[in-house]
């Protein structure tokens, strides 16, 4: 156990734990700030230029609600955001796990189908978040500009 630990390249281990001091100094950032301040996050270049909200727009301050437990506000801002923060948790997790200790956790390998079927929802999502008229408007994020 302890060879294992010890083989692993000493890139890898520093590029896992730089992942996590910028993911915990990325979350106590997030949670410091008021959501509803202009210009308190970098804004969307896709829709500075465009003027389209894209798929993630309003992340982080889903985010922030999030982390105050704000639940409703955090999918008001970005339904996807569950799912992606979720698939980012483990993934960081897995791959510390697999560095450190030489174990892998579950991996699930979704079939090409499932894979694009989530690709056409989040087009959709995409589209629709961009029409003016309800019920869409309320798949845009409020308060981004």
């Amino acid at each position: 156990m302890a060879g294992r630990f010890i083989s692993k390249s000493l890139g890898e281990k520093l590029a896992v734990v730089l992942l996590w001091v910028a993911a915990v100094v990325a979350t106590v950032f997030v949670y410091g700030i008021d959501p509803y301040a202009r210009h308190t996050f970098l804004p969307c270049l896709f829709y500075e230029s465009t003027g389209y909200y894209c798929p993630g727009c309003g992340g982080t301050r889903g985010v922030h609600f999030l982390l105050h437990f704000d639940i409703l506000n955090a999918l008001r801002y970005n339904l996807f955001l569950p799912l992606t923060l979720s698939v980012a948790t483990y993934a960081l997790v897995a791959r510390t796990v697999k560095v450190f200790f030489g174990k892998t956790l579950f991996v699930w390998r979704p079939d090409g189908r499932l894979i694009l079927a989530l690709a056409i929802v989040l087009v959709l999502y995409w589209i629709l978040r961009n029409l003016p008229f309800e019920p869409f408007i309320y798949l845009a994020p409020p308060h981004i500009h």
